[in-house]
């Protein structure tokens, strides 16, 4: 059961994703390199994206309008700026280069990333990060959800970097160029999270959907965001419920998952 613990020290949420269409079409082009999880949980984003709407992936309710409404145009923009960084192996900049400026004033509503990066169907580079609330839709806003993105992808290809083993020789770039060519990139953007109130585990356990939703506990005293997207969590086998019980038991301090 959730007990008055938890609910003084953290709050429960589920994550709202969109995966870009241009994420989508390269998948089906290179779908051998993707786990039938993953394949599922993309497909059916992008499928939403295609028709244009944008879906709470939850008890199939609407998010038609109002503020903070994560658009296909933000989802496939992160999706952009992250796939160059990687085809270029190079990190983003402090300030977006022209073609990163054209992404980011499509963003909206964008409140959480996440970014892996696969070689071989592994996973080699991986960040996430999510905040309670999406910035505002304004310049200003969109520099700061700028900001956000380029960390996790600065983050996830710098482990990718650390992880390859290339010769150290004339052929070197020969080779990272090859690597690259077979590299794919995943992306996931959320819209701000929504609340769970309900009071039990067999209640949340209702309310999530594995390979749909995502799961997020915000920690009442420093105000931080722990996530799990949904796509990582189908690449890594684990459950939603476990998952959250898991962010909850790290945000108030217990031992092991609430």
């Amino acid at each position: 059961m959730l007990t008055p613990l938890h609910r003084l020290h953290a709050r429960c949420f589920k994550i709202t994703t969109h995966a870009p269409l241009s994420a989508w079409l390269a998948m089906v082009v290179a779908a051998i390199f993707w786990d039938a999880g993953i394949l599922k949980a993309v497909a059916w984003d992008a499928g939403v994206l295609g028709t244009g709407e944008s879906v709470r992936m939850s008890v199939g309710v609407r998010l038609g309008a109002g503020p903070g409404v994560l658009s296909p145009a933000s989802a496939a923009a992160v999706f952009d700026m992250a796939e160059r960084a990687v085809r270029t192996w190079t990190p983003l900049a402090a300030e977006p280069s022209e073609a990163d400026e054209r992404a980011v004033r499509a963003l909206s509503g964008v409140a959480g990333v996440d970014v892996q990066i696969r070689l071989d169907g592994r996973v080699i580079g991986h960040s996430a990060a999510l905040r309670s609330t999406a910035f505002a839709d304004s310049d200003e806003g969109r520099a700061a959800t700028y900001l956000l993105i380029r960390s996790c992808v600065n983050d996830a290809l710098g482990e990718a970097d650390a992880g390859l083993t290339i010769p150290n020789d004339a052929l070197r770039d020969d080779h990272l160029r090859r690597l690259i060519s077979s590299m794919l990139v995943s992306v996931e953007c959320a819209s701000a999270p929504v609340p769970i109130e309900s009071k039990t585990w067999v209640q949340v356990s209702a309310e999530i959907d594995p390979g749909v939703d995502g799961v997020a506990v915000l920690h009442r005293g420093s105000g931080e965001v722990s996530a799990a997207f949904p796509s990582m969590m189908l690449s890594r086998g684990q459950f939603p419920l476990r998952t959250l019980g898991g962010l909850l038991a790290s945000a108030i301090g217990e031992g092991g998952a609430a």
